[in-house]
């Protein structure tokens, strides 16, 4: 069936703020997809604004703020360094822009508190780009422990092992004062999906971290556990071995 042109939705029209890895990553993906549209980017580099412009004829800027001003875009990609989320997230709350800020949200709670005031202040929407909740799997476990088939939530492990840290990095992802290292860029990865298998908001959290390569210059996880409102203490981890933790 054709739908009649008077009854499309409009293509949202994205400005994004950083054109590293992440975003030629996601671009690739959804380049065919009519309903979303990059018609602005934000970045200090003169090769990848020029880039953007001959890949997707959109505006560049090198100030964030400025870009935020366009009549242009709908909605703004945030996908720079870390440290850099809460400004530009509320530059683009405060101009009335859409937000999607790539995981992790911020690098302290204060922060991310911060950025949802402005959302809610401006009456947009403001999401964290996780990911691997939304894959079908994951959703699949979420389905089986909330019909309560099997019984009580009683412990939930998950592990994740690659070569990240050993992969080409920018300095910032692998220094914990600029929101970089494992935990943060990793580590947000396991914790969307155990909060999402689990339910809840978490109610404490406790963990221990180790250098376990000192040239990798990088803390990684060991034991990171978790409670929450509604079910029983939960952990995970990032290295290759599973580590039990009976429940009392």
């Amino acid at each position: 069936m054709t739908v009649p042109d008077t009854q499309r939705t409009k293509p949202l029209r994205f400005g994004v703020v950083g054109l590293g890895v992440a975003f030629n990553f996601l671009a690739k993906n959804i380049a065919d997809r009519p309903h979303l549209r990059f018609t602005a980017a934000c970045d200090l580099r003169r090769s990848a604004l020029d880039r953007f412009a001959a890949d997707y004829g959109g505006e560049t800027y090198t100030d964030v703020a400025e870009l935020c001003k366009s009549p242009n875009i709908d909605a703004v990609y945030v996908v720079t360094p870390n440290r850099l989320h809460r400004d530009q997230v509320i530059a683009a709350a405060d101009h009335g822009k859409h937000v999607i800020v790539d995981k992790p949200m911020a690098v302290t709670v204060e922060e991310c508190e911060a950025m949802n005031l402005a959302a809610e202040r401006n009456g947009v929407m403001l999401l964290c780009g996780h990911m691997h909740s939304y894959d079908p799997s994951i959703r699949k476990m979420r389905e089986i422990v909330a019909g309560g088939g099997l019984g009580r939530l009683r412990m939930i492990n998950t592990w994740h092992f690659n070569d990240w840290i050993y992969r080409p990095r920018a300095p910032w992802e692998l220094e914990e004062g600029q929101g970089g290292n494992l935990v943060f860029n990793q580590g947000s990865h396991q914790v969307d999906i155990v909060r999402l298998i689990g339910g809840g908001m978490v109610r404490s959290v406790r963990a221990m971290t180790g250098i376990w390569d000192p040239a990798a210059r990088s803390k990684a996880p060991t034991r990171p556990i978790w409670s929450s409102r509604t079910a029983p203490p939960r952990r995970w981890s990032i290295i290759p071995t599973p580590i039990s933790i009976p429940q009392n």
